[in-house]
């Protein structure tokens, strides 16, 4: 049992409200947080993100559709990675496939939600 009902609206902006906060400006965590940050701000602004829940780990953003943390990575749903000067939308766990890796932030959301609406429609999000 995961112990989270199913993603709600206001869980998952809250949510998403929190990360940016942890992650955002003025907030000191070196080159993770400069790309996290930017990557994060990118992920909020596409609707079919923000109805899943943010996790980060590392230098990489998860959603799942509970938010229980024993789902992420588990559901399916690809990953972004930020790096100094780029992003890697990341498939798998242990032995990564990059799917596509670009300096911009705003296409590593695109096309991670483009994976996502890919997903079967019980992965998909909502």
């Amino acid at each position: 049992m995961s112990g989270r009902a199913p993603a709600g609206a206001a869980e998952c902006r809250r949510a998403w409200e929190e990360l940016r906060e942890a992650w955002g400006p003025g907030r000191e965590h070196g080159w993770v947080g400069a790309s996290l940050g930017e990557l994060i701000g990118a992920a909020m602004d596409e609707p079919v993100l923000r109805r899943l829940f943010p996790r980060t780990s590392m230098n990489e953003l998860h959603v799942s559709r509970s938010g229980d943390v024993r789902e992420f990575g588990r559901e399916g749903f690809p990953g972004v990675a930020g790096w100094p000067g780029g992003y890697q939308v990341v498939e798998g766990s242990g032995e990564r496939v990059v799917l596509l890796s670009t300096p911009d932030p705003v296409e590593a959301p695109a096309c991670f939600v483009r994976l996502v609406e890919r997903r079967p429609a019980r992965l998909r999000a909502g």
